[in-house]
């Protein structure tokens, strides 16, 4: 099975693409400089330098994939997290990047398409535990991960299957975003993005997990390479 990905050096990304490699896949991931093509070579993936912006190149380096992997982000640390321009890169690649992404796919035969999106975008929900479908109230910050969310659905729509992940902010100790994350939550904090709210289930955590499943593992199984699991 040959998986397409995009943002494989990530803090999702590669540990994705080791798990994909591990299970025995042929994996081809963008790679947007030398650097970035050097070390995927080393985790054993096929680099193919270009850009989610040229459409022209990414309909030649997805033909023959089996799934993709949208992974890449360009997320802003914490410290400039409430500057609204620092996201300009970010909600490009959500916007721009998936809307190139979903064409290519569609236009080659890909199968399956799949994105992480991010939990907080739901409304407050009180007390109760949050689930797909609950009301979204999505900060200006993540509108952009919604319209992505509306690429896949186009997939979706198209005849593909297309896999929406809502998941968290907290991707293993390699991710220094994951860092800033726990680091709050020990000191009574949660993070925010843009517009302060009260999110459900997270006021008052002090202690962070000492244990959690690494998302690479539900993201490369909703490509269909690893053992099933549950998603949109």
């Amino acid at each position: 099975m040959i998986t397409f990905v995009t943002g494989g050096t990530g803090a999702l990304g590669a540990p994705t693409v080791d798990l994909l490699r591990r299970h025995g896949h042929r994996v081809r991931v963008l790679a947007t400089g030398a650097a970035s093509a050097d070390r995927l070579r080393a985790a054993g993936a096929e680099p193919v330098l270009g850009s989610l912006f040229d459409e022209q190149f990414l309909a030649s380096a997805v033909r023959g994939a089996d799934a993709m992997l949208h992974l890449a982000t360009r997320i802003v640390p914490i410290g400039k997290a409430r500057r609204r321009a620092a996201w300009h890169d970010n909600d490009r690649i959500r916007r721009v990047g998936t809307r190139n992404l979903v064409t290519a796919a569609l236009g080659t035969g890909v199968s399956v398409v799949v994105y992480p999106s991010f939990a907080p975008i739901y409304a407050d929900g009180g007390a109760r535990w949050l689930s797909y479908g609950d009301p979204v109230a999505p900060t200006d910050i993540l509108q952009s991960t919604l319209e992505a969310e509306g690429e896949v659905d186009r997939f979706t729509a198209a005849g593909g299957r297309g896999v929406v992940l809502r998941m968290a902010g907290v991707y293993g100790p390699h991710s220094a975003a994951t860092r800033d994350v726990l680091a709050l939550a020990a000191g009574g904090s949660a993070a925010s993005w843009a517009r302060p709210r009260r999110t459900s289930r997270w006021s008052g955590t002090r202690t962070p997990p000492r244990h959690w499943s690494p998302p690479s593992s539900p993201v490369a199984s909703s490509a269909g390479t690893t053992s099933p699991t549950t998603g949109r």
